[in-house]
């Protein structure tokens, strides 16, 4: 079995080099890299994850939790982690706690038990504080200024949105969304609506309820029928967003139409017809933001309270 050793005398590097380029821990050229890279493959030379991991008393796996791993969201950011993990030189240990506590809080106690280095935790559940000792990072939840949140630009992006349709003539703007049980960055989409239709006098058609991941077509159909003179509406996510549309019956026979702006702009990428026009998440640069943030903790290394991902808005066919 080939040796780092090895790796080093085929590209003409240092071993101390090679280390550093497999480790991740300091600066490799790219000409370096390349040769590297040919050396490896050359050698079939694969790294001792067990010899990295006693050396440096880290296990280099972390770990995320979210609440349904199958919601397109949750899905896609897990991809996302996984990929920026890798390329930092770490393995990633994926949990689906199905919403439930109990679940979550033996997925808290990998970390406090040193088999993974930290943890990215998703979850709809109340927690009042966390270990200080424990690297953790949130995606869209705020648990107070000690545990790091990575977030969109949810309140600012919904409000631009919302005068977009404005500007279209639209004035029976509705939202529709579930309202999470616990402190949520998602909270800032409804304030933008609230704040909007108050300082435009609009009528306040809002449907926020407390929901779980699969209840969004039938509160969808609640809505449309609440509200029968919506013209436009905007959801709190991609999946409220294909639900209204389901439920306004749009097909070659559809008579009541009302322009549509979801949040999370994933949908597109699952479904071919219709196009969304969507406030699109930059999840790569999320995923990038919370490993930094993370790996920033397991080092001892300063880090913000919030860290806040711009969106993109992408006009599609639907508004």
């Amino acid at each position: 079995m080939a040796k780092v050793q090895d790796v080093a005398a085929l590209s003409g590097l240092s071993t101390s080099t090679v280390s550093r380029y497999l480790n991740k821990n300091g600066y490799v050229s790219k000409k370096a890299a390349e040769k590297i890279e040919k050396a490896i493959a050359e050698l079939d030379f694969r790294p001792s994850f067990l010899g990295r991991s006693l050396k440096y008393n880290r296990s280099f796996i972390i770990a995320i939790c979210v609440p349904m791993v199958s919601h397109p969201f949750f899905a896609k950011m897990i991809q996302a982690v996984e990929n920026e993990a890798y390329r930092r030189g770490y393995k990633l240990l994926v949990t689906d706690s199905d919403n439930k506590r109990e679940r979550e809080e033996d997925f808290i106690e990998l970390v406090l038990n040193k088999r993974v280095d930290g943890i990215i935790f998703v979850t709809h559940n109340k927690y009042e504080t966390f270990d200080d000792s424990l690297p953790v990072v949130t995606i869209d939840r705020s648990f107070g200024p000690k545990v790091p949140c990575v977030t969109s630009d949810n309140y600012d992006a919904v409000y631009a949105g919302l005068a977009y349709l404005y500007n279209k003539g639209h004035r029976h703007i509705g939202f529709i969304g579930g309202r999470p049980n616990v402190q949520s960055e998602v909270l800032e989409r409804y304030k933008a609506y609230q704040d909007f239709i108050r300082d435009k006098g609009l009528e306040d058609l809002s449907f926020y309820v407390d929901s779980r991941h699969g209840e969004e077509l039938g509160n969808a159909y609640k809505f449309i029928t609440k509200y029968q003179h919506l013209d436009a509406i905007v959801t709190s996510s991609d999946a409220y967003g294909f639900a209204c549309y389901r439920a306004l019956g749009y097909d070659s026979s559809a008579t009541r139409k009302v322009d549509i702006i979801t949040y999370d702009g994933i949908m597109n990428d699952w479904i071919q017809y219709p196009t969304f026009t969507t406030i699109k998440q930059n999840i790569e640069e999320m995923a990038k933001a919370v490993v930094d943030v993370l790996l920033k903790q397991m080092n001892k290394e300063p880090v913000k309270s919030k860290y806040i991902i711009k969106t993109e808005f992408i006009k599609g066919e639907t508004a």
